[in-house]
């Protein structure tokens, strides 16, 4: 009899266990698998078979600023001569001597393929799954991949890492999330596998991506390049002084300062005029050998080139060398004319299939100088127009036009700093934004609402959660708060309040670093 009590009890006990267990396990069954795919940049390898530090190739570690810099002080006596008799071909020489031996070690060949057997070292439809902890948020099946190599073909491996995922995991379909470069495998991927992806993709997610391009990039493929005088004061400013890149702050401030009085005084645009005008006559000679010796010798660099600009950089970069590269421009060709033509209309057509889109942007930090739409909004690489496919943004410092807020049946995708209107996003519902915050900045708040859009198989948008409004303000990689209103209005270049605020800066920088160094507190020398 006590037996049969003790067998009872275990057996109660055991049946207790498996009631209280199963909720867990059901739960657990809900969560969906999540493959990852992190932004260009991971290592390479000498010989993709052999992945060891001894033969690594990139990161190479070794510092290229520095070996640029180095490289190039005998080049200028060339730079001078070409300003003065208008030949820049000997310096063009000079140039590409200097930095072809940067980038040779992870060059492609002429048809953009990794002839010499470098990669990244990986197999992913053969080694061990690697999972990674995003932000302590959640955990991911990371897909690697050789960032070099074109997008189209990257698209093949996605879609069997995806049936490995489902088989070892028994799910039905899985979520993607992919951040730069990986937003382009996975539109890559949509765009080739339109079929398969609709019925295994539940959820994409894509943060801060360059499927549509990067109009700087395009800038400099297209020979485009413009000195943007006011673009250059914002930029220099940010770096110097709001981010500390230096890190004596008082120099970082000193400089800062000085550009914005050299360009109120109107004596930077002398400089930038003639730069602007040696940069027009040499691009021609340089442009073309230059990119070919580093990024436009990687088809997934011809994949962030804006569809406007693409026929344009394409003719101008392989101007008279067509035949040469011809393996390489068809790569190019073919994620610009299958993917990034067709994209936007093949993710609504998945949308309208069930497939859940989360679009993750970012804006109001300036841009680099170098091209004609550099006042535009972004996140220091990437325009907000091209991450949030199709929002509208003021240019940096400035808000839309009250004519145009005007114009708006509704307001509800209007940020309210006035900056940004997302009305007119491919999918507005779903697209969120956090203002000042870099594209190379992975914030764990954006790790959260992914995970949030995820679980909620479709049912969140920017309306549902009143902790991820549509518009955030970027605090830190963790913290972010609510953005409330108009900023402080920001003088206008020229008008004497910023002319005047320009020379207290500089002087009263200028006054505190010459203080510093007659109390020994800033050091010139070793």
């Amino acid at each position: 009899m006590k037996n049969f009590k003790r067998i009872l009890s275990l057996l109660l006990t055991a049946i207790l266990l498996l009631s209280v267990m199963a909720p867990a396990a059901s739960a657990a069954e809900k969560d969906i698998p999540i493959i990852y795919l992190e932004g260009y940049g991971g290592n390479l390898y000498k010989d993709d078979k052999n992945p060891t530090d001894e033969n690594q190739i990139y990161p190479t570690g070794a510092d290229v600023g520095g070996i640029i810099s180095e490289a190039l002080m005998p080049c200028l006596e060339e730079l001078a001569i070409g300003y003065i008799t208008k030949d820049y071909s000997k310096y063009s020489d000079e140039l590409y001597n200097a930095l072809a031996p940067v980038y040779e070690d992870i060059l492609l060949d002429k048809n953009g393929e990794a002839s010499d057997g470098s990669g990244d070292g990986d197999d992913m439809l053969l080694k061990p799954f690697i999972i990674k902890n995003y932000s302590g948020v959640y955990k991911a099946y990371r897909f690697k991949y050789d960032w070099r190599l074109s997008p189209m073909a990257h698209a093949d491996e996605l879609m069997l890492f995806i049936e490995r995922v489902k088989a070892a995991t028994k799910s039905d379909k899985v979520a993607l999330v992919g951040r730069c470069l990986g937003g382009n495998i996975i539109s890559a991927y949509l765009a080739k596998y339109e079929n398969h992806a609709a019925s295994n993709i539940e959820s994409v997610v894509l943060i801060s991506t360059s499927t549509i391009g990067i109009k700087f990039l395009s800038g400099i493929f297209s020979g485009n390049i413009v000195i943007n005088e006011d673009g250059l004061d914002r930029f220099a400013d940010y770096w110097l002084k709001n981010k500390g890149i230096m890190e004596d702050a008082e120099m970082a401030n000193l400089i800062s300062a000085f550009v914005s009085f050299m360009s109120e005084a109107k004596l930077l645009g002398i400089g930038t005029d003639t730069l602007q005008s040696i940069v027009d006559d040499v691009k021609d000679d340089c442009v073309s050998k230059l990119a070919l010796a580093c990024y436009a010798n990687f088809p997934s660099y011809w994949a962030m080139v804006t569809p406007e600009k693409y026929i344009e950089a394409r003719d101008y970069i392989f101007k008279g060398i067509e035949d040469e590269y011809a393996g390489l421009i068809a790569k190019t060709d073919d994620y610009y004319y299958n993917c990034q033509l067709k994209i936007e209309e093949t993710m609504k057509n998945l949308k309208a299939k069930g497939v859940n889109f989360c679009i993750l942007s970012k804006y109001n930090l300036p841009s680099f100088p170098l091209y004609e739409e550099s006042n535009e909004s972004g996140d220091l690489f990437t325009g907000v127009y091209e991450t949030s496919l199709g929002a509208t943004a003021a240019d940096i410092n400035k808000v839309l036009p009250d004519s145009y807020i005007s114009s708006l049946e509704d307001t509800k995708y209007l940020s309210p700093d006035h900056k940004v209107d997302a009305s007119t996003c491919l999918f507005p519902d779903t697209t969120w934004f956090a203002k000042n915050c870099q594209h190379a900045e992975f914030t764990t708040y954006y790790d959260v609402l992914s995970l949030k859009f995820i679980r909620s198989k479709g049912a969140m948008t920017v309306f549902t959660d009143e902790a991820f409004p549509q518009y955030l303000m970027h605090i830190d990689d963790v913290n972010y708060s609510v953005v409330e209103g108009l900023d402080e209005p920001t003088p206008q270049p020229g008008s004497n309040e910023n002319r005047f605020l320009a020379f207290i800066r500089f002087f009263t920088a200028l006054f505190n670093f010459l203080g510093r160094v007659f109390r020994g507190e800033v050091s010139f020398g070793g």
